[in-house]
C-alpha cells in the first residue's frame, strides 16, 4: 500500500469517525429530546393522574354525604309513615264519630218532625182564643137564661 493509498485511507476513516461522530452527537441530541419528552409526558400524565384523583376523592365525599343523606330520608320517611298510620286511625274513629253524631242528628230530626206535626195538630184541633171567647160567652149567655 502506498503512501497516496494510506493517506486516502486515513482520510476516509478520519470521515467515517467525524461522521460517526456527528451521528453519535444527533443521537445523542435526539436521546436527550426524547428523555425530556417522555419525562414531561410522564409529568403530565402524574399531573393528570392527582388531578383524577382529586375529583375522585371529592366524588367519593359526595356520595358519602348523599348516602347519610339517603338514610336519614330514609329514617324521615318510615317515621312519617308511622306518623300517617296514626292519623289514619285518629281520621277513622273521628269517621265513625261523626257519623255516629249524623245518625244521632237524623234520629233527633225525625222525632223533632213528628213532634211538629203533632204540634201543628194539636194547634188546628185546639179553638182558637177567639173560638174559647165565643164559647164562653155562649155558655154565659146560656146560664143567665
Amino acid at each position: 500500500m502506498t503512501n497516496e493509498q494510506a493517506a486516502e485511507l486515513l482520510a476516509l476513516m478520519a470521515d467515517q469517525l467525524k461522521a460517526t461522530d456527528r451521528m453519535s452527537e444527533t443521537f445523542e441530541k435526539r436521546f436527550t429530546q426524547l428523555n425530556e419528552t417522555m419525562l414531561n409526558g410522564f409529568v403530565r400524565m402524574e399531573d393528570k393522574f392527582d388531578a383524577l384523583t382529586g375529583r375522585v376523592d371529592h366524588l367519593t365525599g359526595r356520595v358519602d354525604h348523599l348516602t347519610v343523606e339517603m338514610r336519614e330520608v330514609k329514617t324521615d320517611i318510615r317515621d312519617m309513615k308511622g306518623d300517617i298510620r296514626e292519623i289514619k286511625t285518629e281520621a277513622q274513629i273521628t269517621n265513625r264519630r261523626l257519623q255516629a253524631t249524623f245518625e244521632q242528628a237524623g234520629h233527633l230530626t225525625e222525632v223533632a218532625t213528628g213532634q211538629q206535626g203533632r204540634l201543628r195538630q194539636l194547634e188546628t184541633e185546639e179553638p182558637s182564643n177567639a173560638e174559647l171567647h165565643r164559647r164562653v160567652l155562649a155558655l154565659e149567655e146560656q146560664f143567665r137564661r
